[in-house]
């Protein structure tokens, strides 16, 4: 009979029988684990280090989860196999946890694959291992190193401590050609990278100067790295490239630069900018208050009428905060709602009319609203977006209106004269008074869509023009 394996667990769990599962499960497995237990981040990074053999995870506790102590790991940046052992989780879930790094999940009623998943964790690690090795082992080779340098599209060179080019590959080689220098004078094989950065100074190129102070500083060890993004335009067209500045492994002095070709993407990135910066400039000066807001209902972006009427000077100061932070109970819990129906049902609100405060200037005001929810890619709610249209002062026109029109229905039916309002194209009457009514003789209803000759009220034209005013008829 074999012996058990040494296995150094890491276990993230808050659950006592899950815990005594998991470790019997792991002896089961002919695993002799030497195990430690946590629930929450500050006890996992204590325990986190390097010497490890596998951490096993529950995928959420009340104070952690997998998904953060996946992302610690990551940033620690050493290879420790993960499995998520969960009661429940969803697809989506799991290929989460994978694309973060996760070797397995499991399910706790299915515990009886825990020791084969162990199992092709630790092989897996082993072979990634053995593969490091390998690599290791071919960059050593000067004839491998020259190899990989030119399969790359980077422009590629290799300084010393004194910035001397002492490596370049073709890519690099056909960038100082297309450029018009002298590759073996000034961009080539024994060229002083300090120098070219010097001499481009004092051509007026200012970035050279900190590019020179980045270079040295990753060559005395005072930065692990950098990169920069550089214009280097020709003649015929405008190009950026990425610079990249690492320092040499294995005990060897000196830097690695590469440059790559982001000039598509950064034309691609100009124009969105343009195109971002005129949606911004339009959105900011129309008078429709516009605001987005996240799946926790806090604001994540808001135009300048938005700011304004919520009673601040910048939009940063509506960053993170929800309606609760400024208006009064009752109306932020109104909006909440409102809020919380379309993130839950997805479904839009448009055209509500409703009373509102302006913030700004104290004032009660009619706003004409919209909630609309916004969604991802994969069609998932994100948010919303709201649009508030003040209409005060179109309400107060109609209320005026209203107004108006119940005076001149007033004054209309109350006048001895008889009256009646037609149309001037076809003298179809539309509205009579109680005067006309009487005069007349005949009940609204039967005025009401005909003429003064369908009802025989004038015998004849010239009996018509008996009753209409003698300045009238001039």
């Amino acid at each position: 009979m074999s012996s058990p394996v040494p296995l150094r667990t890491l276990i993230l769990e808050d659950n006592q029988s899950d815990l005594e599962l998991i470790i019997d499960r792991l002896t089961e497995a002919g695993f002799q684990p030497n195990w430690v237990c946590v629930d929450s981040q500050s006890g996992y990074l204590g325990e986190l280090h390097p010497d490890v053999d596998i951490i096993l995870s529950d995928y959420s506790m009340p104070q952690f989860n997998a998904l953060e102590a996946l992302h610690l790991l990551q940033i620690c940046g050493w290879d420790i196999p993960f499995i998520v052992v969960t009661g429940s989780v969803s697809e989506e879930v799991a290929v989460e946890c994978m694309k973060q790094g996760a070797s397995d999940y499991l399910l706790k009623d299915r515990l009886a694959r825990l020791g084969q998943a162990v199992h092709q964790a630790l092989q897996g690690k082993q072979l990634r291992d053995e593969k490091r090795q390998a690599e290791a082992a071919l960059r050593k080779s000067a004839a491998f190193s020259q190899s990989v340098l030119n399969s790359l599209t980077a422009h590629i060179a290799v300084i010393n401590e004194q910035g001397d080019i002492t490596a370049i590959n073709e890519a690099w080689v056909r960038f100082a050609r297309e450029n018009g220098a002298d590759e073996s004078a000034r961009l080539g094989l024994g060229a002083n990278f300090f120098d070219i950065c010097r001499q481009a100074a004092q051509s007026g190129d200012q970035e050279s100067l900190q590019v020179l102070e980045n270079v040295l500083a990753v060559l005395d060890g005072r930065q692990s790295g950098f990169i920069q993004e550089i214009p280097c335009h020709s003649p015929t067209e405008q190009r950026w490239y990425s610079m990249r500045v690492t320092p040499l492994s294995e005990g060897m002095r000196g830097a690695v630069i590469s440059y790559t070709d982001i000039s598509e993407r950064m034309r691609i990135s100009l124009s969105l900018e343009r195109e971002l910066k005129l949606l911004r400039t339009l959105i900011d000066n129309i008078p429709d208050a516009i605001f987005i807001k996240d799946t926790a209902d806090r604001f994540i972006d808001a135009n300048l009428e938005t700011v304004a009427r919520m009673g601040v000077v910048i939009v940063n100061e509506l960053i993170g905060k929800t309606d609760f932070d400024f208006y009064p109970p009752e109306i932020a819990v109104r909006y909440f709602m409102e809020d919380l129906q379309v993130l839950r049902s997805g479904e839009s609100i448009i055209n509500r009319e409703e009373r509102g405060i302006d913030l700004g200037t104290g004032q009660e005001r009619w706003l004409l609203t919209a909630k609309i929810p916004l969604l991802d890619k994969e069609e998932q709610i994100t948010g919303l977006v709201g649009i508030a249209r003040d209409i005060t002062e179109r309400r107060q026109a109609e209320q005026n209106l209203r107004k108006s029109e119940q005076r001149f229905s007033k004054a209309f039916n109350a006048s001895p004269v008889p009256i009646y309002i037609a149309h001037l194209d076809n003298s179809i009457m539309i509205d009579a008074n109680d005067s006309f009514l009487s005069f007349s003789g005949y009940r609204r209803d039967n005025v009401i869509g005909h003429t003064a000759r369908d009802l025989k009220i004038w015998h004849t034209p010239d009996n018509r023009l008996e009753y209409l005013p003698e300045n009238f008829l001039r």
